[in-house]
């Protein structure tokens, strides 16, 4: 409680002195300046504000305020849609909703990462910083590439200052506070988890309806590409991933569905004015 007093008190006097006119930049920088100032940190003498941005379809309000830079981590879309549904049997979250945000912000990334150079954009796949060894030297080169100095602190989650242990939908509903198993993240294990977690119908879809940005990202494919496994994985996706009903209802979120989806398969960056990805 006396930290969301002091956070108040310190959002209020930025607010009050800000010669800043732009209200969307006012706010994010009076949150930034208040964080700082109850952790005793001089944002002044910092040379980024990082800020994690969870959805895609988000990011290019950013630009629109600062002189930004880009990383983007990409993940194997069939860990991730993996994750998502253990996550929402977890979370009591519906299925029909689940995909759609999954599915919708994949390809709402892949449309935005194509907007950028690689000056303003860098593209790191998940999988290439597992491991001591891989964890340097990929951080190595993001330090490179902002221009900073690179640190071992930056080998070792934290969270203001304080060891992180990450989470896992796999694990439970929350973050770990122990350590996680040991090669938790090591990519045979990375994969075991996802095969155990989806049906072949399941990693068929994802396969067919991400292929090319699969192939692009380095993603090897347990599906062949063809005409039939396409048309297969279109129509689940279109009629199939959606929360029972009864017979009336069903036929209404269906075509539901169907209009939703084809709006997001088409045109996912310009679905998500209308379609909820949050």
């Amino acid at each position: 409680m006396l930290k969301k007093k002091k956070f108040d008190k310190y959002f209020i006097d930025f607010l009050n002195t800000t010669q800043e006119k732009k209200f969307e930049k006012k706010i994010f920088l009076a949150i930034n300046y208040s964080i700082a100032k109850i952790h005793h940190i001089n944002i002044l003498s910092k040379k980024y504000i990082f800020t994690q941005e969870d959805r895609p379809n988000y990011c290019h309000f950013y630009s629109k305020f600062f002189n930004v830079k880009y990383l983007f981590v990409v993940r194997d879309p069939r860990a991730t849609f993996s994750g998502s549904f253990k996550s929402q049997k977890l979370h009591k979250i519906g299925k029909t909703y689940g995909f759609d945000r999954v599915l919708g912000n994949y390809l709402t990334a892949a449309e935005f990462i194509e907007k950028f150079s690689s000056k303003k954009l860098y593209l790191l796949k998940n999988e290439s910083f597992q491991g001591k060894k891989n964890l340097r030297k990929q951080m190595k080169k993001i330090c490179k590439w902002l221009n900073i100095s690179f640190s071992k602190s930056l080998l070792q989650p934290t969270y203001f200052g304080k060891i992180w242990y990450g989470d896992s939908a796999y694990l439970g509903k929350r973050e770990q506070k122990k350590p996680l198993p040991k090669n938790y993240y090591e990519l045979k294990n990375i994969r075991k988890r996802w095969k155990s977690n989806l049906t072949s119908n399941q990693i068929l879809d994802i396969e067919m309806l991400l292929f090319r940005l699969m192939k692009r990202y380095g993603y090897v494919l347990e599906n062949k590409v063809s005409l039939k496994n396409l048309i297969k994985a279109y129509y689940r996706a279109l009629f199939l991933y959606k929360d029972d009903y009864s017979f009336l209802k069903n036929i209404y979120y269906t075509f539901k569905n169907v209009i939703r989806r084809s709006m997001i398969l088409t045109n996912a960056l310009y679905a998500s004015k209308f379609v909820d990805l949050d």
